[in-house]
């Protein structure tokens, strides 16, 4: 016991039921409790005076049923739509000020003596936030909700020439958009040397229809990677086209062969035709010198006939065979210029987009140029920016704006603005009248390169 003693500094405290060690611990979370508190108090009090507006959703419910609470919104006009009695206009009231009209409403119409109901806001107007923030948008209003608070929902202010982290980010994205369009011209370069190539007839891409500005934006070895799978392509095109052409070809060989056979065919005919009508002129003279019967007249003219009718139908096969001819000929001309249209058509279309990659080009060059020209301003200027926040409300039937601080609190359906007013920088020369020859533009285009 004289052991315990010696090493007890304070045994009276302990005897009394609170140590010296719990005695903090005792305060610190009777500290949390009243924090608790009044905040609990001070959001209920913020409620109590709040006056519902349109938008809002409350919950109503009958405390002497066992049906669920109704979530009702608060319409344009102002109402919600209640059980038995319909509309009833609740904006502009206070929650008490509102369940003391719902409940004398059902008083008046002598549906209920005594109501036993009860009104909550479920939900109120969402707060907006707007201006220099990294995430602007609608954001659930909670009370005391403060616009230091309401910006930080919103990912808070936008300060970019501040930020080194999104500048590294900004000028990588630029120099990897760079990159991405000089692959782009190199395609379209193939593709239009492609073009030209198609149109000559030529079965490789000519060196000198690759324009050596778009040649020395990328390196050789992919645009040797580029020139040989536009030349397979080219060469497929090439196989089909000659394929369809020697079709073709062949087609007219025939129609060539098969008219000189009915040609032949109607010269035979003729002779037969001759033939025919000279039995005929012979049968005749017997038939006058009655050395043979008429019938036999009859038959070799019959005979004749028919010769002549072969030797027309010979003709119409001629006819239709030249026909053909033609047809084939015709395709062999309009494929061979469907295809060099094709290629124009092809060529133009690549050279448009050239211009336009070219364009695009110098657009995001001059987006890096300034942002480089910004960031070294900013590391010579590393003052705060000033920070500017506007409170936009309705009020009377109208918006007004309100001047705010970062610890003014803001009320369901309130637009925050923030402006962030950053240091003014020069811009750089290369800007101000559109030249690429300067110092800035070299070092940013280098990366790239």
């Amino acid at each position: 016991m004289r052991h315990i003693q010696r090493h007890d500094p304070e045994p009276i405290l302990q005897r009394g039921g609170v140590g010296s060690r719990s005695l903090p611990r005792t305060l610190v979370a009777a500290a949390i409790v009243i924090a608790a508190l009044a905040l609990s108090t001070a959001s209920a009090l913020a409620q109590s005076e709040y006056r519902l507006a349109i938008g809002d959703i409350v919950e109503f419910d009958f405390l002497d049923d066992d049906q669920p609470p109704q979530r009702l919104t608060i319409a344009d006009d102002g109402r919600v739509q209640l059980p038995l009695i319909g509309g009833t206009k609740i904006a502009d009231l206070t929650q008490s000020e509102a369940l003391a009209s719902i409940r004398q409403a059902y008083i008046d119409r002598k549906l209920l003596v005594d109501p036993k109901v009860n009104l909550a806001i479920a939900e109120f107007r969402p707060v907006f936030v707007l201006g220099d923030v990294r995430a602007p948008g609608s954001f659930p209003f909670r009370p005391l909700l403060t616009v230091e608070q309401a910006v930080a929902l919103a990912g808070g202010p936008s300060t970019l020439i501040g930020d080194e982290q999104s500048r590294i980010l900004q000028r990588t994205a630029l120099r990897s958009s760079i990159e991405a369009i000089d692959a782009d011209l190199a395609r379209a370069a193939v593709r239009s040397a492609g073009a030209r190539a198609q149109i000559d007839s030529l079965p490789h891409i000519a060196d000198e229809d690759i324009p050596e500005r778009i040649a020395n934006l990328v390196s050789p070895r992919f645009l040797d990677e580029i020139k040989e799978i536009q030349e397979k392509i080219i060469a497929v095109d090439s196989e089909a086209f000659q394929s369809e052409k020697a079709s073709l070809e062949t087609s007219v060989s025939q129609a060539e062969q098969e008219i000189a056979l009915l040609n032949d065919l109607a010269t035979n005919q003729k002779k037969a035709i001759q033939y025919f009508q000279d039995e005929v002129d012979r049968s005749q003279i017997l038939k006058d010198r009655q050395l043979t019967a008429g019938s036999e007249v009859a038959r070799r003219e019959q005979s004749a006939t028919e010769a002549r009718s072969r030797l027309l139908q010979i003709y119409y096969q001629i006819a239709q065979a030249n026909r053909n001819l033609g047809d084939f000929r015709r395709q062999i001309s309009q494929a061979s210029y469907n295809r060099k249209q094709q290629g124009w058509a092809e060529y133009q279309k690549q050279q448009t987009e050239i211009d336009k990659l070219f364009a695009q080009r110098q657009s995001t060059e001059e987006q890096l140029v300034l942002l480089t020209g910004w960031t070294e301003a900013d590391a010579a200027d590393r003052s705060d920016p000033d920070i500017t926040y506007r409170i936009r409300r309705w009020q009377n039937g109208s918006y007004a704006t309100v001047p705010a601080t970062a610890f003014s609190v803001v009320s369901p359906g309130d637009a925050v603005a923030v402006v962030v007013e950053r240091p003014r920088h020069t811009v750089p020369e290369a800007m101000d009248d559109g030249r690429q020859t300067s110092e800035l533009t070299k070092s940013a285009g280098a990366a790239v390169r």
